[in-house]
């Protein structure tokens, strides 16, 4: 019983959830191994918060960077969020899992995680500042992977 009203009230507070989608983009510190570089970021998302102040989301990034040690760097990831809304849902703070496929020397694809804090300077902008890690998988080898990111966002 107990069960059933835990699921009604999750859903009950998913249904009156205020929905948006953006587009966001930015700058990221990227760090292969030991390899650093800086570079460019463009997103697209849909963030839910319940009443209750529960953060939902997903987010789709596009990464370039054209020198980490004189080779260009791409990657594309796919992001679930998962939060809280403070501050009348002004402040976002949140947990990131991640999968992304990036193209450096080799194809890697890995598994990662991270976290967020975003701002609501007006309803139609945000600011985003985000870190994630990755362990990726290559033919050649296995690495770390480290993004540190900082974005500007535009609210629909």
């Amino acid at each position: 019983m107990k069960k059933i009203l835990l699921m009604a009230l999750l859903l009950s507070s998913i249904t009156y959830a205020q929905t948006t989608q953006y587009i966001k983009i930015g700058a990221n510190q990227h760090k292969i191994e030991e390899n650093t570089g800086t570079g460019i970021a463009i997103g697209w998302g849909v963030t839910k918060t319940t009443q209750n102040n529960l953060l939902l989301g997903v987010d789709f990034n596009l990464d370039y960077a054209s020198d980490i040690e004189g080779k260009s760097f791409s990657a594309y990831s796919g992001d679930v969020k998962l939060g809280y809304a403070f501050f009348n849902q002004k402040l976002g703070v949140y947990a990131i899992g991640s999968a992304m496929q990036q193209s450096y020397v080799n194809t890697g694809y890995g598994f990662g995680y991270g976290g967020g804090v975003s701002y609501k300077l007006l309803d139609s902008l945000s600011i985003i500042c985000e870190y994630k890690t990755y362990s990726m998988t290559n033919t050649a080898s296995t690495y770390d992977y480290d993004s540190l990111g900082g974005y500007l966002q535009y609210n629909f």
